[in-house]
């Protein structure tokens, strides 16, 4: 498994990351495009809980994440 950032912004100057696991970058575009549209919720890396609108979301990113 591969962890993957994701980057959710909300407004112009909010936006929210989590990080996920997937086998590839494919898998993480996937699994983001099957969460439109819903409210999905998460701790982030501080251990603080989020729950968000996904069609309320401006702009997704998602990138290969590197843990040092």
């Amino acid at each position: 498994m591969r962890k993957f950032k994701v980057v959710y912004s909300l407004t112009h100057d909010y936006k929210l990351s989590r990080i996920i696991e997937e086998e590839s970058q494919e898998d993480a575009e996937k699994r983001v495009r099957e969460e439109r549209k819903q409210y999905i919720s998460f701790h982030d890396q501080r251990g603080v809980y989020h729950e968000i609108d996904t069609s309320k979301v401006l702009l997704t990113r998602i990138y290969p994440f590197n843990s040092r």
